[in-house]
């Protein structure tokens, strides 16, 4: 009997690797994000709000953006990434702006359009038709994915977001 193939799908009890890029000025890092299951077998909803400080504790103090692809590459990647972001404070007021991703821009920093708070980025794998998405650990070696994606972004309308929220 041959043995099982080990899936990449961590277990909702693990959590999975994910890149905090923090808005205080400290240097990237790995952390362990938590996931809890959804009703679907392998649809499981991260919580990315136990990094972001001073995030609205509702559920609703985040949205996400998905990295398919950066500038100048012919396919988009076979694993994607997300990157979560806070819309919504705990008091109503704009988050500090992300240090660190103002650093990875150096001279091409614009502070009206400047990622705010912290950003935690993600992995996804088993991405199905129906929206569900599994996770699998980031590396430090996907930082240098995500650091050109974020060179050549800029971050999402904050001020209509957290309206909808």
């Amino acid at each position: 009997m041959a043995p099982a193939k080990k899936s990449k799908v961590v277990p909702e009890t693990e959590g999975f690797g994910v890149l905090c890029l923090y808005s205080g000025g400290r240097f990237p890092d790995l952390q362990k994000m938590k996931v809890t299951r959804e009703r679907k077998e392998h649809q499981v909803l991260p919580h990315p709000e136990e990094f972001i400080d001073w995030i609205a504790k509702d559920g609703k103090g985040w949205s996400f953006q998905m990295i398919s692809a950066i500038p100048e590459m012919r396919r988009g990647f076979i694993e994607p990434y997300m990157v979560f972001f806070p819309v919504r404070s705990q008091d109503g007021l704009r988050f500090p702006i992300n240090e660190c991703i103002k650093a990875m821009k150096g001279k091409s920093f614009d502070e009206e359009t400047a990622w705010r708070g912290t950003i935690v980025v993600a992995k996804c794998v088993d991405m199905s038709f129906d929206g569900n998405r599994a996770f699998t650990d980031i590396t430090m070696a996907d930082y240098v994915f995500v650091k050109n994606w974020f060179l050549h972004s800029r971050s999402p309308p904050y001020e209509r977001l957290s309206l909808n929220a």
